[in-house]
């Protein structure tokens, strides 16, 4: 699987691929595969450090904020 993160903010480069492994789903659940996928304008504001001040990072944050999949 992979997914993307950064370790500080920045412009849209920052963002680096990330290898993690396939999690399974458990009982009850599905397990999608994900063609593509958009951020949202809070995902590039946070991206960009202009929300620093409200939410703090651990870094490497995973960009797992998206919600828009397809």
């Amino acid at each position: 699987m992979i997914r993307f993160g950064f370790d500080h903010y920045g412009d849209p480069t920052v963002l680096t691929a990330l290898k993690a492994a396939v999690p399974l789903p458990k009982a009850g659940q599905v397990q999608l595969q994900v063609l593509g996928f958009g951020l949202n304008p809070y995902d590039a504001s946070l991206r960009r450090g202009e929300q620093a001040a409200f939410r703090k990072l651990k870094w490497p944050i995973v960009q797992v904020l998206m919600s828009s999949a397809a």
